[in-house]
């Protein structure tokens, strides 16, 4: 159905067809029709911007907006006065189709520059803090201090080129893509969406019924014939303390 998804095609009965063909599916898996309708409304909300796209201008340029929005994130986070940071590039859709490559580079840099920014503040805190620990304050000269700040300027100065190297790649790889590929493509991002949802579905209930089990676990790990011992040698230990005490 969405592989030629034109802009004539009536979206409204696009969705009721996914409905009815999800829910029918899903029936078997053991899924309520009101839980799997609902899965499909959210992921009709999630992906209908792209929808709306591929039925007037085509696959490519749904896959195309992806990439603007991300483009439009490396601005947002340059511009300091917003005071929200933008998700991360690597993130996006856009870069993780068009340009996968280098990520398992630029998650490398990510990591080492969280490295290098916890160790410099932990640095710089112990050294405001009059009580540190002294050995501390020698290990961590002011010229180390100096060179971890260093590496950690060099990192981010090679995780921003990287980045840049991510969106000419990501540009690049969409040129050349030809339109009979995109939908493809697109289409695989919009079903692992909803694969996305059904596994979040099911984790919830093997998360809900642990937690039952657990709670009966907790309630009745103790047999009543346990009970019934403890029951017993309270009433004999109490007999005995009782006769005692001179009470028959």
């Amino acid at each position: 159905m969405l592989l030629a998804l034109h802009a004539t095609d009536n979206l409204a009965d696009l969705r009721r067809k996914f409905v009815d063909s999800f829910t029918s599916s899903m029936a078997s898996a053991g899924l309520d029709r009101f839980e799997a309708a609902g899965m499909v409304a959210e992921w009709w909300q999630q992906s209908s911007n792209e929808l709306k796209t591929a039925a007037s201008r085509g696959w490519k340029a749904a896959i195309e907006a992806w990439l603007t929005t991300a483009e439009a994130s490396q601005e947002e986070n340059k511009d300091k006065t917003k005071g929200k940071k933008a998700p991360d590039l690597a993130e996006y859709t856009a870069i993780k189709l068009l340009a996968g490559s280098q990520l398992e580079h630029r998650a490398d840099l990510v990591a080492e520059h969280a490295r290098l920014a916890v160790e410099i503040k932990r640095t710089e805190a112990s050294e405001d803090d009059d009580e540190a620990d002294d050995e501390l304050n020698d290990v961590v000269s002011p010229a180390e201090l100096k060179k971890l700040k260093a590496e950690r300027t060099k990192v981010k100065k090679a995780l921003k080129a990287v980045d840049d190297a991510l969106l000419a790649e990501a540009h690049q790889t969409l040129q050349a893509m030809h339109s009979d590929d995109a939908p493809i493509q697109a289409l695989g991002v919009l079903c692992n969406r909803i694969e996305q949802l059904v596994t979040e579905h099911f984790a919830t209930i093997e998360s809900d019924a642990l937690a039952w089990y657990q709670n009966l676990v907790s309630k009745y790990s103790v047999t009543l014939s346990k009970f019934e011992a403890a029951r017993n040698n309270a009433t004999t230990q109490l007999a005995k303390h009782l006769q005692e005490l001179g009470y028959e």
